[in-house]
């Protein structure tokens, strides 16, 4: 049986604090117990402490980057030292991988391991601040039962509480379970201040699930939703409106609206273009957006942003985009981005030719194929040609590799 968590002992200011909102601190403990997901689910009932499962991948960028910094965190040690055990799941655990539907990374799971029920899962990237204060919001509401009346008819804790009881326990009340986070999405900045900005994707992710139970759901956010679009079109809104209009599309799975916004980007200020590349919801995205903007853009999204985080983003992109868009970068820059580059010789190659010649737009990558070939040989290997940007033309060349 868990430790019952009461609303009265958990502020915002409790949260901040929890969550290192002031400088992140690196520590050098060990956040990943070396358990069996059975031994770190037994101990975790023997202590009333809850199980947290980070899915990771060597091959993903974001979960180098929370491996590097939010793991390390002293505030998400200190908070795994009270309220879990951690373990870190590797892509090349197909059992957990599918037991638990897991088709990208990182994801982090919040599991009570009375029954390993899921009480919150993070998508995605997420901060050592994003992580705790997501985490101990889904823990407020184990025992608050009861609508928010008199003295916490306004406190947005309370509803928030008494929404995540819902949520947990009684899903046939989705509609009311609905209302309460509703209300803390519209209501809650007025009696905390910043309870809106630190809860907003919490309060996104819990409300996008409830379209599970009720398409009032999907209702709800996409009417808030538009209302931010409407503000970004008529040149009204704050950058903070920029930040959220991503978020609801990323919970409503709406892609096509968010590259809409990057369309209209051309159209706005050079802060908000910046807020909302820097808040697409991964570095292939980034990345596409760079090649399609002007030559400046990248220059300024790019140049401040740390070698590995701007290479990661870099190779997202076709080598021949990848040359163009670091001949425009800092020289310091570009020349540490290449260093740590495998494949820096190719680009640098195509770094040598301006950008509207012939030899600046070549893709050194091509698909051959033997003389020899079945068609069903063929057909495997263009399916496989992951590694082509575009495949127009087919070479067959003989065993020396010359064109036939």
């Amino acid at each position: 049986m868990l430790r019952p968590t009461r609303l009265c002992a958990i502020t915002l200011a409790t949260l901040a604090t929890l969550a290192g909102l002031t400088s992140p601190t690196l520590a050098s403990d060990a956040p990943f117990a070396d358990l069996s997901l059975q031994d770190a689910a037994a101990r975790a009932q023997k202590e009333e402490r809850l199980l947290v499962l980070f899915f990771d991948s060597e091959t993903s960028p974001d979960a180098r980057r929370m491996l590097e910094r939010t793991w390390t965190d002293e505030s998400v040690l200190a908070w795994l030292k009270e309220e879990a055990i951690a373990l870190q799941i590797p892509a090349t655990d197909s059992k957990l991988k599918n037991r638990y539907g897991i088709n990208w990374y990182p994801q982090t799971f919040l599991i009570n391991p009375d029954g390993m029920r899921i009480l919150h899962k993070i998508e995605g990237h997420a901060t050592a601040t994003k992580l705790v204060i997501e985490m101990t919001a889904s823990l407020l509401g184990n025992d608050s039962q009861s609508r928010p009346e008199g003295d916490t008819a306004t406190n947005p804790l309370a509803w928030m509480a008494f929404a995540n009881y819902l949520f947990t326990n009684e899903p046939q009340r989705s509609i009311e379970c609905l209302d309460a986070y509703l209300w803390c999405l519209d209501n809650g900045e007025e009696h905390i201040d910043g309870f809106r900005s630190h809860y907003l994707e919490f309060l996104l992710q819990r409300i996008a699930y409830l379209r599970s139970y009720t398409t009032k759901a999907v209702e709800a956010l996409v009417t808030r939703r538009d209302r931010l679009r409407a503000a970004i079109i008529a040149g009204v809104s704050t950058e903070a409106d920029t930040q959220e209009y991503l978020r609801f599309c990323f919970w409503l799975r709406d892609e096509t609206s968010a590259l809409d916004a990057v369309e209209e980007m051309r159209d706005l200020g050079e802060e908000q273009q910046v807020v909302i590349w820097e808040h697409l919801p991964d570095d292939a995205r980034r990345a596409n957006v760079i090649t399609l903007m002007d030559p400046p853009f990248g220059q300024r999204v790019l140049n401040p942003l740390a070698a590995p985080d701007a290479l990661s983003i870099l190779q997202e992109m076709a080598p021949d985009d990848m040359a163009d868009i670091l001949a425009d970068l800092n020289p310091d820059k570009a020349t540490t981005i290449l260093e740590l580059l495998e494949e820096s010789e190719e680009v640098e190659d195509l770094m040598r030719y301006g950008e509207e010649t012939a030899g600046g737009i070549m893709i050194p990558e091509f698909l051959a194929l033997a003389a020899n070939d079945t068609a069903e040989e063929a057909l495997t290997k263009l399916r496989d040609a992951g590694d082509v940007e575009m495949v127009y033309y087919v070479y067959v060349v003989n065993e020396h590799g010359h064109l036939v």
